[in-house]
């Protein structure tokens, strides 16, 4: 039978009907069942190129990204006019076990770069910046605003901002008085416009009818996590925490990034790679 892989993996046409490809069928529910019990994609992959199971006509070798893209794809469910070969359910857990497993990698990454990549976004927009490199000269590092609305690009290699970060972490161990500004509670005012903002991607998301209920619910406890954030007594225990940290740090050389990270929520990059790094008792120096 001859396969088209115009077509999602799983599916044939056999004269002239779309129909559902058995064998391939059989592979794709046990790849669901098995991303869900916690098998990686490349164990997967692996796997199925043991047991000689065509992707096409020419190619028995799986990868991690062929994997990837079936578990993603809803048209198994029984969208877009194709017949189902898994449930909704199965479909939602497997993807669910995705994410879950993204941002255990990130939480997971605590080198320099993993540690930016977590905390910057945008000071225009406020919105997050995605870090992009080419593979073949990892000096020209790109990073882009995820907002469609701003999309400002920035050319900043890491050691750059590493460099700037800790300049940065320098003026506030020189200066301690920046932490003690009357307007240290600026957490209320960036807060609001966070949450605003937060709302506004809710009420889009709904409008659209374009997300998932993990995504639905990645955005409401994100707005629950700052109503907590006001919270006076977060407020207090997070400027002295603050102050403390700074207080008993001589200057850097290079990153401490154990004092970053009990000191700073975001680095905050501008169109001309400047930075400013917003602190967890609300101010941005």
């Amino acid at each position: 039978m001859k396969k088209h892989r115009s077509l999602p993996f799983g599916y044939t046409i056999t004269d002239g009907q779309l129909i559902i490809e058995p064998r391939e069928a059989e592979a794709i529910r046990k790849i669901f069942a098995e991303y869900a019990e916690g098998a990686s994609l490349s164990e997967l992959a692996a796997t199925l190129t043991k047991l000689q199971i065509p992707y096409s006509e020419k190619r028995t070798e799986w990868n991690k990204n062929m994997v990837a893209r079936i578990i993603g794809n809803r048209k198994y469910t029984g969208a877009d006019g194709f017949d189902p070969i898994i449930d909704l359910d199965i479909f939602k857990e497997a993807n669910l076990s995705k994410d879950q497993k993204i941002k255990k990698q990130h939480c997971h990454d605590n080198t320099t770069v993993g540690i930016f990549r977590a905390r910057l976004i945008c000071k225009g927009c406020g919105s997050r910046m995605i870090r992009l490199y080419e593979k073949r000269n990892r000096e020209h590092v790109r990073w882009i605003c995820e907002n469609p609305e701003c999309r400002i690009r920035v050319c900043i290699t890491d050691e750059l901002l590493e460099c700037r970060v800790v300049d940065r972490m320098n003026l506030i161990i020189d200066n301690p008085d920046l932490l003690e500004c009357p307007d240290c509670y600026l957490i209320e005012d960036s807060g609001s416009i966070q949450r605003s903002k937060t709302a506004q991607e809710l009420g889009r998301m709904c409008e659209s009818g374009n997300y998932s209920e993990e995504q639905l619910l990645e955005v409401i406890l994100s707005g629950a996590q700052m109503r907590y954030e006001m919270c006076p007594q977060v407020q207090g225990n997070a400027i002295t925490s603050v102050s403390i940290a700074f207080n008993d740090t001589q200057k850097q050389e290079e990153l401490d990034t154990e004092l970053f990270l009990k000191t700073v929520n975001y680095i905050l990059l501008d169109a001309d790679g400047n930075i400013h790094l917003r602190l967890k008792n609300g101010k941005d120096i």
